[in-house]
Order: structure tokens, then sequence, then C-alpha cells
């Protein structure tokens, strides 16, 4: 299993794009994590900071727009600001941050065991791609509790809820690690050799299948007595052999040569 996977057949170039995507779907997942743009509101005064106007919503952050209408981001302290405790407590919330928090770190895990295996040859074997497959399709699946935050308290009591960039990010990440999951199960060796890996199979192959038809062995053999034996085999194209026998035997300073032939089923 040693050596680079070949990246020019048709399986090879499906590994390298599904771990193409699970790169872009990993560093859109930690976008959207990171985003104080979530979700839009539909605006509300923030009494503990100036009474800025809060127009966006993240998971850990919340956009805000000053009186000139610059928008920047900042984070409620909740040790201090009583108003915002449902905001870090609220269920939905926090299962948001939990599950996408876990599928950016298995995307980041199986990202770079992506592109090491390009080196050590692991991608090569189809049950190591179906694992990546199958964990990819996982993240897409945790990473999609992240539109909780569309219903909790926060987006129902304090303020209403709307589709912003932040979620547009989500989605790029959830297309792209479907697409990594499904080139990474598809993905396929080249010659049926899936992952018995042997460069050695085709050698095999043509070891077993025995020598092709018109195929002519010549073996000769002469004894402590003189006597010479002349062996000649000849494949024929059905793949029986003819083999063709001459002894030849010296009488005084004379050889006579003594010929026999018959046909071999093999």
């Amino acid at each position: 299993m040693g050596g680079c996977c070949d990246v020019k057949s048709s399986g090879g170039i499906a590994t390298v794009l599904a771990t193409c995507l699970l790169s872009i779907g990993w560093v859109l997942n930690v976008a959207a994590l990171s985003t104080c743009r979530l979700v839009a509101t539909d605006g509300f005064r923030d009494t503990e900071n100036d009474n800025g106007l809060v127009t966006g919503l993240g998971l850990y952050t919340f956009e805000g727009s000053d009186a000139w209408g610059q928008s920047y981001c900042y984070i409620f302290e909740y040790t201090t600001l009583t108003s915002n405790v449902s905001y870090w407590v609220d269920t939905r919330m926090n299962a948001a941050r939990i599950t996408s928090g876990i599928a950016s770190f298995m995307a980041f895990c199986c990202m770079v065991f992506s592109w090491c295996g390009f080196c050590c040859g692991c991608l090569s074997v189809r049950p190591i791609r179906i694992t990546l497959g199958v964990l990819a399709l996982i993240q897409a699946i945790l990473l999609s509790c992240i539109f909780l935050v569309n219903s909790s308290e926060v987006c129902r009591v304090s303020t209403s809820c709307s589709f912003s960039a932040g979620g547009g990010l989500a989605i790029g990440a959830l297309v792209a690690y479907v697409g990594a999951s499904v080139l990474f199960c598809a993905a396929r060796s080249e010659e049926n050799t899936d992952d018995k890996g042997d460069d050695q199979l085709p050698y095999a192959a043509a070891t077993a299948a025995g020598p092709a038809p018109g195929t002519v062995t010549v073996e000769k053999v002469e004894h402590a007595n003189g006597t010479v034996v002349t062996k000649t085999t000849t494949v024929n194209a059905d793949g029986s052999q003819t083999v063709e026998e001459i002894t030849e035997t010296p009488i005084g300073n004379e050889e006579v040569p003594t010929q026999m032939a018959y046909d071999a089923k093999v």
C-alpha cells in the first residue's frame, strides 16, 4: 500500500476533487461559525451598548450599526449583561454551537488525513475512502443543526430573524460536504485491483495464464552415455500443447535419431 496514489486515473481525480470539496467545506464551516451575521434581525436597540442598533446575530457575536450606518461586530459579556443571558443559555443556540463546532473539527481532521493520504497511499484503499465519505455526510448533518438559531429564544422573543450571509456560508459548506461524501464513495480503483493494492496483480494474472499461443520451448538434455534428448513444446491456439521429442543415441561413430511426437492438453 506504499507510494502515492495515482491521481491521473478517474478514481484518483474523484478522490482529489473530494478532498478539495472537503477543504472548501471546512473553510466555509469556520466562516459560518465566526460570522456575526449568521441571521439578520429586524433591528433592535441594545441599551447596554450605547443603544446601538443590532442588525445581525451570530453564534458568538452580534452585528451592530452605529448612528452613521457603519457596521461592526461585537460580543456580549454574559457575566455582566443579564438581559442577554438567554442568548448564551438557550438550548437551541447551544445545540447549534456544539454541532457546528464538532462538524468543523471532524472536517479539519478528515481534510488533513486526506491530503496526507495521497503521499502514504492510504486513499487507494476503498474502505478508507468509504469511511471518509460517511464522515463527510455526518459532518453535513451536524452542520445543518446550525439553523436551529432561527428557532432560538432570541429570534422568537427578542427579535425576528431572517436568512443572511452566514446562512449562505453554512449552505455552501453543506453542499461541499455532501459532494465530498459522494465522490469519496464513488471513487474506484482502476482495473479492478480495488485495494487489493498490489501492483503485482497483473504480473500474477499473466503468470497464472501460462504461455501465449504460438510459444515454442526447446529443452535439450545430454546424458552420460552420450544420448541427447531434445524436447520441443509448442502451445496451440486452443491451449493444448504439442510435444515433439527426439532422442539421438550414438552407435559407434554415428548418431541414430529417434523421433516421438504427442499432444498434451493443459
